[in-house]
């Protein structure tokens, strides 16, 4: 399955943990139109089409006149930058997503030690920030996400 790590992303997201459904190998194999970096930023330059992009322990710079499909900061932070464009979602855990006035984005998920936020195409903001036995929800949720990710081997892009 390309991409898995997204497909664990969205496991914990909704269910609150990496259920028993969530491969218990992380593999993150990219596509031919995937950018993926385990350690370090990456940045998608004016221009460039791309399908994913994630950046695991960094921060991904989507730049004015680039187009991704989703843009995933891992312990880090996702930045598009005026002009461009994320077709889907951009999705930070523990860290947070910046757009600049007249950049696209369809929907915004940041999941922090104080709780998840939201923000649909509509502007909507849905912020959760609740605790459960003395431990935030978003803290939870984002304990058991990034333990799995740190296990992820990437396939190296040729």
């Amino acid at each position: 399955m390309r991409l898995r790590t997204v497909c664990l992303v969205t496991v914990v997201l909704v269910t609150g943990s990496a259920s028993a459904e969530a491969p218990d190998d992380c593999h993150i194999t990219p596509g031919p139109n995937d950018v993926v970096k385990k350690r370090g930023d990456v940045l998608i330059e004016a221009g460039r089409q791309v399908e994913d992009v994630i950046a695991v322990q960094g921060t991904v710079t989507v730049k004015q006149g680039a187009r991704v499909k989703t843009a995933i900061a891992l312990r880090g932070d996702v930045v598009i930058e005026a002009g461009a464009e994320v077709q889907d979602n951009a999705i930070a855990l523990r860290g947070t997503v910046k757009v600049a006035k007249g950049a696209k984005v369809k929907s915004i998920i940041e999941l922090g030690p104080k709780g998840v936020r939201l923000v649909g195409e509509d502007g909507d903001v849905v912020e959760l920030n609740a605790e459960l036995n003395g431990q935030s929800v978003g803290q939870a949720i984002l304990t058991a996400a990034l333990a799995k990710v740190k296990t992820c081997k990437v396939v190296e892009q040729e």
